[in-house]
């Protein structure tokens, strides 16, 4: 998640939407999602709800996002 925010000179309190959904791209690409309670962890970090992120994961998994 740093490495993503460095590389685009970010901050994550100052992500918007489709940044914080092109993250959350990122980190399933990562594989991050794999642990247990991972989903409910990322969520909180990124101040978005766990059905928010389940909904990119499943549009992430559809082919849409």
């Amino acid at each position: 998640m740093h490495g993503w925010l460095q590389q685009r000179q970010l901050a994550l309190n100052g992500l918007g939407r489709e940044q914080r959904r092109e993250l959350v791209a990122a980190l399933y690409a990562e594989g991050a999602f794999q642990g247990k309670s991972a989903t409910h962890y990322i969520a909180n970090v990124l101040g978005l709800g766990r059905a928010t992120v389940y909904k990119y994961l499943q549009a992430l998994k559809a082919g849409s996002l």
